[in-house]
């Protein structure tokens, strides 16, 4: 059962955003029993039912969700060919309806990194890192912070292009002022180490107990990073 009952639903004034509120319920209840150990195959069956039928309407949001749960082989029910190329094809689709993480994600693969969300595979995709720079450029302009992040990565370890620490950090800095806390915390880190821009411990300090004191994916790394260089 992939199809929704739209009037149905309607009739109940279900949304299209209460719909993707409960897949999210359903996502984050499944990831909880995986890391309990526990079988979440039922719950990411939901999901897919939710997602997919989102995805059927020509959702851009829900075509990237949905073809990471197949990437990410996260729906044991559905055996499909080349998931990866599929993926690709479909991330490809969304961005060009201006949801940038299509790229970003496709800029990954061809990194052969895991996709957030999905999974490590990365079968039959070649590892191209200029194209995987290319892609990210991509979804930069589309307003994605995480692809700034990823293309400070690029320069500050040569993937795809030269080393440039200059260019590492002025990019750190651009998805950190789209509040990526990744970016943030390599932005502090750049300054600290006086990689790509003039060291400054005391500002970079400051820089990550402000990100320690949120709740960001990076928190605890920089807490981390705090009492390991706290003198």
């Amino acid at each position: 059962m992939s199809n929704i009952d739209w009037k149905i639903l309607d009739k109940q004034g279900v949304s299209i955003k209460d719909l993707y509120e409960g897949a999210f319920l359903i996502k984050m209840k499944a990831e909880e029993l995986l890391r309990e150990g526990k079988n979440a195959d039922e719950l990411y069956e939901s999901e897919y039912r939710i997602i997919s039928s989102l995805s059927q309407m020509g959702d851009p949001s829900a075509m990237i969700l949905l073809e990471e749960m197949l990437q990410g082989r996260k729906v044991k029910s559905l055996s499909v060919n080349d998931p990866t190329i599929k993926a690709m094809e479909l991330w490809r689709e969304a961005a060009e309806k201006g949801e940038a993480r299509g790229y970003t994600n496709i800029g990954l693969l061809y990194l052969h990194k895991p996709i957030p969300g999905g999974g490590e595979d990365h079968t039959n995709v070649e590892y191209d890192p200029e194209k995987a720079l290319s892609y990210f450029l991509k979804a930069y302009e589309l307003g994605d912070s995480k692809a700034g992040r990823h293309i400070g990565i690029c320069y500050k370890d040569g993937i795809g292009t030269k080393t440039d620490p200059e260019k590492a950090y002025e990019w750190f800095c651009k998805a950190a002022d789209r509040n990526d806390s990744t970016a943030r915390y390599l932005k502090a880190e750049c300054i600290y180490y006086g990689k790509g821009v003039e060291e400054d411990r005391e500002k970079a300090l400051k820089l990550m107990k402000e990100l320690a004191c949120q709740s960001a994916h990076d928190s605890q790394k920089a807490a981390q990073f705090i009492e390991t260089h706290l003198i």
